[in-house]
């Protein structure tokens, strides 16, 4: 019978251990759910923060292209051109030793002009003022030159939008 009694405490000893180690793993698994937890709250806390970061260093390079933007054009100062004359008389060949790719109509309502060489110089076909410069992604710089009320001329795909003026 004491044995018995002995076999009983052991399983009540046990027992009580076995209460406690599930006790002890249920407050380590709240533990670790807990630092996964603050872990996966820190993760979305630093993505967040990357992408505001990412986010502030684009509109810093946004600010700075449009500074620079400011910085490198003039301002506008508008100056009323000349009064055109009535008539002109003839009109030159816009690119000297240059040559017609495409006659008037055949590809447009243009005329399609290549210079002796890339980057040859344009020069205006008569005398006026320059009306507008423009540049178009796709066709590079546009000058526009009005010589008469009634008659402009306009040069495309420019690699450049200088224009020089001769008195």
């Amino acid at each position: 019978m004491e044995r018995l009694s002995e076999l009983r405490k052991q399983e009540e000893g046990q027992k009580a251990l076995l209460r406690e180690s599930l006790n002890q793993r249920r407050a380590l698994e709240n533990q670790v759910a807990a630092l996964q937890a603050k872990v996966l709250a820190e993760r979305r806390r630093l993505e967040e923060e990357r992408r505001r970061r990412e986010e502030e260093e684009r509109k810093a390079r946004e600010r700075a292209a449009q500074q620079a933007a400011q910085r490198a054009t003039p301002p506008t100062v508008y100056v009323p051109p000349p009064p055109l004359p009535d008539t002109v008389g003839r009109l030159a060949f816009p690119i000297p030793g240059g040559r017609i790719v495409a006659a008037y109509g055949v590809e447009g309502p243009f005329q399609v002009l290549a210079g002796p060489a890339p980057g040859s110089p344009v020069q205006a076909a008569a005398d006026g003022y320059v009306a507008g410069i423009l540049y178009v992604p796709n066709l590079g710089y546009t000058v526009m030159i009005a010589h008469t009320e009634s008659l402009s001329t306009v040069y495309t795909n420019l690699q450049e939008g200088r224009v020089k003026s001769f008195v």
